[in-house]
C-alpha cells in the first residue's frame, strides 16, 4: 500500500469551490473529489476540521451509491474500497454531505492522503454542462435524512447527495457545484441579520468561512470562475428574506436595529420591498458579471413562495437595466405534511418534484 503521487493528484477531479491547490480541501455540501482507480483497495485520508457540527461524507463506486459516514474530528482513515478485481477500473466520488457552519469554531474537511495497492488512471471526463447552484438550507439538502418528527439541528439531518442539486445534475448529464447556507437569503437571513445574505460571500471560495483554521485552508481565495464556467446558475433564494417579514427585528452590534416590515393589511411595505428588489438586482449582476456565458434561472417555492411578487419584480427591474433576456423564474412545488422530511424541511419526495421542474425549465 502506498499513498498516490502529486501527479497522480492532477488526475482526480474535484467538483464543488476550492482554490486549485493541494491538499485538497471542500467545503461546501455536495462538493466531491471523483477519480478513476485501478486497485484491490483503497483508503482516503480525511482531516475533518470542525467544533461540534460534525462531517459526513457518501461513497459512490461506479456511480452507485455504497456508503455513508459520519468524521471524528481530525484525521480519518476511510476504507473506501477492500478485496476488489485489482485489474478492474472503478470510478470513485466521495462526497461532502454537510453544509458550513460559520458559527462552529472550523467547517472544512481536506483530503489528505489517499493510500492504495494500485494506481489513479485517466481522470473522469467533464460533462457536456456544468451547473452552479445557489440557495439556501433547501439547497443543502437539510431536512433529506431523518423521521419527519426530527427537529434538532445537527449535520446529521444533511444530505449533500440525496438533493435536488445532484438529482438535476444527473438528469441532464452535467457536473454540479454548490453555493449555500442554511438561513441566508438575498437582503438578509431569517432573523432580519442584514449580514446573512449570499452575494456578500459569493465571490470567495467559500466566503462563509473567515475564521483563522479556514482562512489557512484557503476559504477566503477569490474564487477563480473561469476554471470551471458555469453553462447554467440556479438560483433557490428568497425563503428566508420572507421570514425576516414575520420576524422581530434584529440588532446589531453597533446598536443599529434592522426589520424587512409588513403594513397593517399584512402587505409588503413598499420600503422593504425595494430594499430586497436592490439586492435581487445587484446580485444578478453580479452573478452575470462572473457566469457571463450562463442561462440563470432563479427558483422558488419549496417552503412557501410568499417572496415571489419581489422576485419577479427584480428579475423585470435587472432586465430592463441590462437588457440580458437569458434569465428565467420557476416556481417550484410546496412541501406537504406527507412529503416533508426532517427539521419541518423538504423530504426527499419535495426535492424529487423540484428536479422535475428545474430541468423541465432549463430544458426549454
Amino acid at each position: 500500500m502506498r499513498r498516490i503521487s502529486n501527479d497522480e493528484w492532477g488526475q482526480v477531479r474535484v467538483h464543488g469551490r476550492y482554490n486549485g491547490k493541494l491538499p485538497v480541501t471542500l467545503y461546501y455540501a455536495g462538493s466531491a473529489i471523483e477519480f478513476n482507480i485501478k486497485a484491490g483497495n483503497l483508503t482516503a485520508v480525511i482531516d475533518a476540521s470542525f467544533g461540534t457540527m460534525e462531517q459526513w461524507i457518501t461513497v459512490l463506486v461506479n456511480g452507485a451509491f455504497i456508503s455513508r459516514q459520519m468524521l471524528y474530528q481530525g484525521e480519518n482513515l476511510v476504507p473506501i474500497f477492500v478485496n476488489m478485481n485489482p485489474d478492474k477500473v472503478k470510478t470513485i466520488r466521495i462526497i461532502k454531505e454537510t453544509e458550513c457552519f460559520p458559527d462552529d469554531s472550523s467547517a472544512h474537511m481536506t483530503f489528505k492522503h489517499l493510500i492504495t495497492d494500485g494506481e489513479i488512471v485517466k481522470a473522469p471526463e467533464k460533462k457536456p454542462m456544468l451547473i452552479e447552484f445557489i440557495g439556501d438550507s433547501i439547497t443543502a439538502g437539510e431536512g433529506t435524512m431523518g423521521d419527519q418528527n426530527e427537529d434538532e439541528w445537527i449535520p446529521m439531518f444533511f444530505s449533500g447527495y440525496y438533493n435536488y442539486t445532484r438529482m438535476v445534475a444527473e438528469v441532464l448529464n452535467a457536473d454540479y457545484r454548490t453555493v449555500s447556507m442554511g438561513g441566508w437569503g438575498i437582503y438578509c437571513g431569517w432573523d432580519n441579520n442584514i449580514h446573512c445574505n449570499i452575494p456578500s460571500i459569493y465571490t470567495k471560495v467559500c466566503g462563509l468561512l473567515p475564521k483563522l483554521p479556514d482562512k489557512l485552508a484557503g476559504s477566503l481565495d477569490d474564487y477563480d470562475f473561469t476554471r470551471d464556467p458555469a453553462n447554467a446558475v440556479v438560483i433557490n433564494l428568497g425563503t428566508n428574506d420572507f421570514s425576516g417579514f414575520n420576524q422581530p427585528s434584529w440588532t446589531d452590534t453597533d446598536g443599529c436595529t434592522y426589520k424587512l416590515n409588513k403594513n397593517e393589511d399584512d402587505t409588503l411595505a413598499e420600503e422593504s420591498v425595494q430594499k430586497v428588489c436592490r439586492a435581487g438586482v445587484d446580485f444578478l449582476k453580479l452573478v452575470r458579471a462572473k457566469n457571463p456565458d450562463a442561462k440563470i434561472l432563479w427558483a422558488l417555492g419549496m417552503l412557501g413562495n410568499g417572496l415571489e411578487p419581489v422576485v419577479l419584480r427584480f428579475i423585470d427591474e435587472y432586465k430592463t437595466e441590462t437588457g440580458d433576456e437569458k434569465i428565467s423564474y420557476v416556481a417550484l412545488d410546496d412541501t406537504t405534511d406527507e412529503t416533508r422530511g426532517s427539521r419541518f424541511h423538504p423530504g426527499l419526495m419535495d426535492h424529487v418534484k423540484a428536479c422535475e421542474k428545474i430541468v423541465a425549465a432549463l430544458s426549454e
